[in-house]
């Protein structure tokens, strides 16, 4: 019994049961771009092709009656407005109309969207199947890496409840990116480096900035396996796995592009999304350190158990012999990556949008740093009690992440911005909506208010904007040189405390 229990055949079956389980028992959500997502999954289930036509759309609302406003836009581009498309659909060649994001979730989607009524399931839990099986074959590939049931078991909980836990049920691509990504780096190191090019590469094909994990399979595991004094051609061709590795690398890598490709063709430019939704003047290192540590929707507040775990086991590592070197080296390198995955995303328009949570990027962008966790779990004897005491507090984070909106701060950021407001300066259009509890472009002129017990305890103004500063001073008043002033980013300036103004020159 003892040896079935820890077979890998077991550990299969039982978290495939689990899963056709959740199936069966969780309901469907339509939360994300779910207007893109449905009608693309319709079309290439219908026609084969992502281009949304008229029948496509009217099967929607037959189906979606619910969905009737986020399908309003192209209710009207399409039957009353020929010729004209509004975001977030765009017309590309041949005049067809495509969802401004890349395809391959929807059309991934559209397999279970087949099947799922031959079982008497809703056909659109097919994101939610496809969600589930992104699961399944990350427990596989933390299976094949960990070669212990219950260790596999362990860190695929870890996974799950590092912030993608509130994505699981939602129609977005979020548990899809973060299952490639942590799968591929596990099944490279683990000497699968076909399958881990193509998980790569499915990734990549909805979150193009994934594709650089190509380039770092490899270092990664030169970074671990690395032996002062021998030849580094002979270290980098173990690293990348022979003449066979380099193919599947290579294979991988155009594979992960082709929806660029395929953006240029139809509309001219190697991603749509991001030539609409980006900007390059938004990038700043305020969005950099929001994006990792904001108190509302950073990384940070989706892994703080995992990162405490993660710089316990480093620490002891230090001055320990060569394997314990490697596995920091790794770590570095694994920070590095997690780095260079951030820096696409730091110029999007809207930054606060739609998070449960952690924000959406940073569930993914994770996972280099779970990668490192799980290398260290896997060369520990001594394991099982931080580890379920850990997974244990993200089981609670979860559940804390669960309970307020996007537009709303999180219990953390009000209990600082409460009693230590200068300790939290949010990247501004965070700050801005989460005040206004509404996702819309914020303006320059408005001024934003934190407010405890009738009390400001935190502003926030265009520094740049006179009618802001009538605002918070009246008429001839100016902002006094005393107020307890931080600087943002793009001219947003905060007020720590009680805003204090003086008559202005004449």
């Amino acid at each position: 019994m003892r040896r079935l229990i820890s077979s890998s055949s077991f550990y299969t079956a039982a978290l495939l049961a689990c899963l056709l389980y959740l199936l069966s028992a969780w309901p469907a959500v339509h939360n994300g771009d779910v207007a893109e997502y449905t009608l693309t999954t319709l079309a290439v289930a219908n026609h084969g092709t992502p281009d949304i036509r008229l029948a496509d759309l009217e099967e929607g609302q037959r189906r979606l009656p619910w969905l009737a406003y986020d399908y309003s836009e192209i209710d009207r581009n399409l039957k009353h407005q020929p010729g004209i498309v509004n975001l977030p659909f765009a017309k590309g060649s041949g005049d067809k109309i495509y969802a401004a994001h890349f395809f391959a979730f929807s059309a991934l989607a559209a397999v279970p969207f087949k099947l799922l009524p031959l079982a008497g399931m809703d056909p659109f839990k097919c994101y939610l199947a496809l969600n589930l099986c992104c699961v399944f074959i990350l427990g596989l590939s933390l299976r094949r890496l960990l070669q212990d049931n219950l260790k596999a078991l362990c860190m695929l909980g870890l996974a799950l409840t590092c912030g993608i836990w509130a994505y699981l049920r939602w129609t977005t691509p979020e548990t899809m990116a973060v299952a490639a990504l942590l799968s591929a780096l596990a099944l490279f190191s683990s000497g699968a480096p076909l399958r881990a090019s193509l998980l790569a590469a499915l990734g990549a094909m909805q979150n193009p900035s994934i594709v650089f994990v190509f380039g770092w399979m490899p270092l990664l595991r030169l970074a671990l396996d690395y032996q002062p004094g021998r030849p580094w051609r002979a270290q980098l061709g173990e690293a990348v796995q022979g003449a066979r590795g380099l193919a599947c690398l290579a294979g991988g890598a155009l594979l992960g592009l082709t929806p660029m490709l395929w953006n240029q063709l139809n509309f001219g430019f190697p991603s749509l999304i991001g030539h609409i939704y980006t900007r390059s003047d938004f990038v700043s290192l305020t969005r950099l350190h929001s994006l990792f540590f904001d108190l509302s929707q950073g990384m940070i507040i989706g892994l703080p158990a995992v990162a405490l775990l993660l710089l316990a086991w480093s620490v002891r590592l230090r001055g320990q012999p060569a394997p314990a070197a490697g596995l920091l080296r790794l770590l570095a390198a694994c920070a590095l990556l997690t780095l260079m995955l951030a820096l696409p995303t730091l110029g999007v328009v809207n930054w606060n949008s739609g998070a449960q949570g952690v924000m959406r990027y940073a569930t993914w962008i994770a996972m280099p740093l779970l990668f490192a966790l799980a290398m260290q779990l896997r060369a520990r004897r001594r394991w099982l009690a931080p580890v379920l005491a850990v997974l244990l507090l993200q089981i609670g984070v979860s559940d804390v992440l669960g309970r307020f909106r996007y537009v709303e701060f999180s219990p953390l950021a009000r209990r600082v911005l409460e009693h230590a407001p200068q300790l939290y300066n949010p990247e501004p259009e965070l700050f801005a909506e989460r005040i206004k509890h509404i996702d819309n472009y914020f303006d320059e002129p408005e001024v934003y208010a934190y407010r405890y017990h009738e009390r400001v305890t935190k502003t926030l103004y265009h520094d740049g904007t006179p009618a802001a500063i009538v605002k918070l001073c009246g008429e001839g008043g100016a902002l006094s040189p005393d107020n307890a002033y931080v600087d943002s980013t793009r001219g947003w300036r905060y007020i720590n405390g009680e805003v204090k103004c003086v008559a202005a020159p004449h």
